[in-house]
């Protein structure tokens, strides 16, 4: 107890503070400590400890700092979000232990992270609408639809568009705009009416220029659909079959060109008709040619019709000792 009174001339209750020593008085009938908590959030002795205190990104050295836990599902999503990162990887053992005590014990669940990427995408639709009604350029979109590993058919639709200051150089930038789950058959027809109603939603039909696919049937269907919409800017042409001609008049300009080299450096023999032989009987070499033209009177020579088979000579020097001997050299 205390030797100061109160208002009611009794003795009062006395707390010390621990950081000041300070002595903080309560009244007996009162059980409350809000005289203590004043103290505590006005105690000039703290806020001077506090201060003296430093940590390390005073000093330069960046880190992680102190993570609020209301900060952590945010965090988690955008992890996930920004590397297209499966949600299984943020409960994995190894994942956790290089992460901070705080985020461990805040960390969502699977289920959770994959609705706060639904609420923080419907979030941000608005604004950038806005950046897309902003934009004075031209605008295409990037349509493919696949099947997830649990099963779901879904299509996805991403814009492209050149990003930048006037000042400065443009950039591409690739952006998601929608990921529609399909609960139909990927026909044209059905295809064409979802790509319409992103389109519509976000309001570019009047700076849509092209769309970017594959040279699937339906898409090509889907295309020749979204071209009886009459968007100022969107042709509806497809761009592949120009490129293909165009490989094909290129192969074509090559192989001529290939051709007329051959020719070029092939010289072809061609008989002229004084060409003369020489030989000591002329007139025997002549009779004894090949004529193309009279394949009836041409006779083929068998065993009886020669009549010396070996011309060796005694000086000859081309004998089969001979060329066994050089052989052997």
């Amino acid at each position: 107890l205390s030797k100061q009174l109160d208002k009611n001339n009794q003795r009062v209750i006395a707390y010390p503070c621990k950081i000041c020593g300070t002595k903080i008085n309560r009244p007996t009938l009162d059980l409350s400590c809000s005289n203590l908590i004043k103290h505590a959030a006005t105690c000039l002795q703290k806020q001077s400890k506090q201060k003296s205190n430093v940590n390390l990104a005073h000093v330069g050295i960046k880190g992680t700092g102190d993570i609020d836990p209301k900060e952590v599902p945010q965090l988690c999503v955008v992890w996930c979000a920004e590397a297209a990162r499966p949600f299984s990887a943020l409960v994995n053992a190894s994942h956790k232990a290089i992460l901070p005590p705080t985020v461990v014990k805040n960390l969502p669940a699977r289920r959770v992270v994959s609705e706060d990427i639904h609420r923080l995408y419907s979030a941000i639709q608005q604004n950038y609408k806005s950046v897309l009604e902003a934009h004075k350029g031209a605008l295409y979109l990037g349509v493919d639809a696949w099947q997830s590993p649990n099963g779901f058919d879904i299509l996805g639709i991403i814009i492209y568009r050149l990003a930048g200051d006037l000042l400065g150089e443009p950039k591409l930038e690739a952006m998601p705009l929608d990921f529609v789950r399909l609960s139909q058959s990927h026909t044209g027809h059905y295809l064409a009416e979802t790509v319409h109603i992103v389109v519509e939603k976000f309001g570019i039909q009047q700076k849509l220029c092209g769309i970017v696919s594959n040279n699937a049937t339906n898409n090509n269907v889907m295309v020749k659909e979204l071209k009886k919409q009459q968007w100022p800017r969107f042709k509806g042409e497809p761009q592949d079959q120009k490129k293909q001609k165009k490989t094909t008049r290129d192969d074509s300009d090559y192989s001529e060109s290939s051709n007329n080299d051959m020719e070029g450096n092939i010289n072809f023999f061609q008989a002229k008709e004084d060409a003369t032989y020489c030989s000591d009987n002329d007139d025997e070499s002549k009779a004894g040619l090949y004529d193309p033209k009279e394949p009836d009177e041409f006779e083929l020579l068998g065993m009886d019709d020669i009549d010396h088979p070996s011309n060796k000579e005694e000086d000859d020097q081309y004998t089969t000792k001979g060329c066994r001997n050089s052989l052997a050299k």
